[in-house]
């Protein structure tokens, strides 16, 4: 930045000098003022610019926080909604498990029996046949 001195300016200067400077000084006091209003509405402009882009950023955070939000709570209930139906789930397949283990134990039970009444029939049919076989010889 350059410094203006004005040690060289003359009171007894003549009146053109004196006006001459004095329209130098006032242009350029007008052309720096031009350009103050000139940055100033820049400014304004810039501010005004700030202000509506901050203003979405804060919309758009809303929304997705909102949104966030609504689907952590979805996907909470889902997961509620799972693991009941899971609880249920497993409730009626071990239901079914102690349904089958008991038809599985009254089959063996049977099976059993049925194996003991078998093993009597082959001793009766054993024995008849030896009675048959006596009886014939006689």
């Amino acid at each position: 930045m350059q410094k203006t001195h004005y040690s060289s300016f003359s009171i007894t200067s003549n009146s053109t000098d004196n006006s001459q400077n004095n329209a130098s000084l006032k242009g350029k006091i007008s052309a720096l003022e031009s350009l103050m209003y000139e940055v100033a509405d820049s400014v304004e402009i810039h501010r005004k610019e700030y202000q509506s882009l901050k203003q979405l950023k804060d919309e758009f955070e809303a929304i997705l926080s909102s949104k966030t939000e609504d689907m952590l709570k979805t996907l909470q209930n889902e997961l509620i909604h799972l693991d009941d139906e899971m609880k249920r789930e497993v409730g009626y397949q071990l239901a079914e498990n102690s349904r089958i283990q008991t038809q599985l134990t009254h089959l063996k039970g049977e099976k059993t029996a049925l194996a003991i009444k078998l093993n009597e029939l082959h001793l009766r049919i054993s024995n008849l046949e030896v009675q048959v076989g006596n009886h014939e010889q006689n």
